[in-house]
C-alpha cells in the first residue's frame, strides 16, 4: 500500500484503540526511536525495518492527536536531507521535531535512515502496519498494550 493509503488507517487505528494522550503518544514516539538506535547499532535490518516503521507510526498517531495530520502527506522525492545525514544526526533530529511538532521533518528523517540502510519508509511502514493492523490488546492509562 502507498503511505497516504496508510495514513488514515493508521490513524483510525489508534482512534479504535482510544489513544487520545499526546505526552504518552510522545513517549512512545521516543520508546520507538530508541529501538531503532538499537537496532542500528546491532546492525540488526529486520529490527531497523520494524523500528522505523513503529516510529512512523507513533509519529502519525501523535500529529493526529495534535490535529496535524496533514503535514505527514511529503513528497519524499524531494528531500531536503537525503545524501548529507547520517543515523545518529537523523535521530537526534527526530527526538527534536517531535518535541517541536516538526512532524513534517520527521518523516524526511526516517527515510533518511532507511535510505541509508537500503530500505524505503514505504516499506517499512507497510511490514509496521500489517504487524498491528490485527492487533488485539487494551489502551490503559492511555497507552496500548499488547495481547501476548
Amino acid at each position: 500500500m502507498k503511505t497516504e493509503e496508510i495514513i488514515p488507517l493508521v490513524i483510525q487505528w489508534a482512534k479504535d484503540k482510544n489513544l487520545n494522550d499526546p505526552k504518552k503518544q510522545t513517549l512512545k514516539c521516543y520508546e520507538e526511536l530508541g529501538e531503532l538506535a538499537k537496532a542500528i547499532l546491532e546492525n540488526d535490518r529486520d529490527e531497523i525495518i520494524d523500528a522505523i516503521g513503529d516510529s512512523f507510526i507513533t509519529i502519525i498517531i501523535l500529529a493526529s492527536q495534535r490535529r496535524l495530520e496533514k503535514l505527514l502527506y511529503v513528497d519524499l522525492s524531494e528531500s531536503l536531507f537525503t545524501g548529507c545525514s547520517t543515523d545518529s544526526y537523523s535521530l537526534a533530529w527526530i527526538y527534536s521535531d517531535i518535541y517541536n511538532e516538526h512532524f513534517y521533518y520527521c518523516i524526511f528523517h526516517l527515510s533518511d535512515i532507511a535510505k541509508n540502510h537500503d530500505l524505503t519508509l514505504n516499506q517499512c511502514l507497510n511490514a509496521a502496519w500489517n504487524t498491528i493492523k490485527n492487533r488485539k490488546g487494551k489502551t490503559v492509562n492511555g497507552t496500548f498494550i499488547k495481547e501476548k
